[in-house]
């Protein structure tokens, strides 16, 4: 749900900023886990998006404790899956990009003390080093995200919180995406890289 928001538009005005032309797809599912994307990855349409390059911004919901808990073996297993299905889609190798997870806070219910614990010691370590076998770049959100960005008792980001995402991945991949996606000279908009 993270990115089934105003974050995928906040991406594409920062890489804007940034000097990148790039049309910007927004395929989040709210409350899924890891495990359950790796099962809607077939009924996800990728024809009308293409993507060249996939930001995945996955594992807040893995980090819960109750009926829906993924242990960080089965998160480290579908997250493998993941990298290798979404690098596999359209007619050229799509890159790939993983994201660590924003903080999470005590929500009753749904995220526990240990599910603030389990974030910062077992999925977010999980990512960085599955982004390390698998040579896939990292963006930090976790180290650089703030508490203030947070509802209110939520998990969720509010409004600054969304912009400052779309801010901290745009400068991750922007100087990438600025070798093959340059913003071209006004009134020449014609394509642009798809992420």
């Amino acid at each position: 749900s993270l990115t089934d928001s105003s974050y995928p538009m906040h991406l594409g005005i920062a890489l804007e900023q940034q000097g990148v032309w790039a049309k910007v797809h927004g395929l989040g599912l709210p409350g899924h886990t890891s495990r359950e994307l790796v099962e809607a990855l077939d009924g996800l349409d990728f024809e009308v998006s293409a993507p060249e390059l996939v930001v995945l911004l996955i594992g807040t919901n893995d980090s819960r404790v109750d009926f829906n808990h993924v242990s960080t073996p089965e998160f480290i297993e579908a997250l493998n899956d993941l990298v290798t299905r979404l690098s596999l889609i359209g007619s050229v190798k799509c890159g790939i990009a993983l994201c660590t997870l924003p903080p999470v806070v005590f929500v009753p219910f749904h995220f526990s003390a240990d599910s603030v614990a389990r974030l910062g010691a077992g999925v977010n370590p999980a990512i960085r080093e599955v982004g390390r076998l698998r040579r896939v770049p990292v963006i930090d959100l976790a180290s650089s995200f703030q508490n203030e960005w947070l509802l209110p008792g939520d998990v969720h980001p509010n409004e600054t919180g969304y912009r400052e995402m779309g801010r901290i991945v745009a400068e991750a991949i922007a100087p990438w995406l600025r070798l093959i996606a340059p913003l071209p000279p006004t009134g020449q908009l014609n394509s642009a890289m798809k992420i």
